[in-house]
């Protein structure tokens, strides 16, 4: 199956202890934002997604714009982290599954999870 595919079906499970900290950050007052390399067709497949896996509310969640053409996905997290931030907000950790997800700044920690699945660039 495609990752396209895969993406429309909104049917991931939460990695569980992304989960927890995710609950626990939201007890304790931190605003959760979502950069995803989902394409904005895909908005309502992801949020649909994110709430049956337990990610119930967020600040704000950014996807892709259909049009972006790039090879990688790094300058537009890089641009949509730099826009959280001058909105006031500091960016404390930012987790991601790929180096793409991380890469650029606009963040005082980064922590790469596994993926054994895919690497995008």
């Amino acid at each position: 199956m495609q990752q396209d595919q895969a993406e429309g079906r909104a049917d991931d499970v939460a990695i569980k202890p992304t989960l927890v900290l995710y609950n626990f950050a939201k007890a304790n007052g931190v605003a959760i934002f979502f950069v995803t390399g989902r394409t904005e067709m895909y908005r309502k497949a992801t949020m649909k997604n994110l709430k049956e896996a337990g990610y119930i509310s967020w600040q704000q969640l950014d996807l892709k714009p259909n049009s972006y053409n790039k090879p990688s996905v790094i300058d537009y997290k890089q641009s949509r982290r730099k826009a959280i931030e001058a909105k006031g907000y500091d960016i404390v950790l930012n987790i991601g599954d790929q180096y793409s997800d991380l890469a650029g700044g606009y963040a005082d920690r980064t922590y790469k999870l596994p993926d054994y699945m895919y690497y995008i660039a």
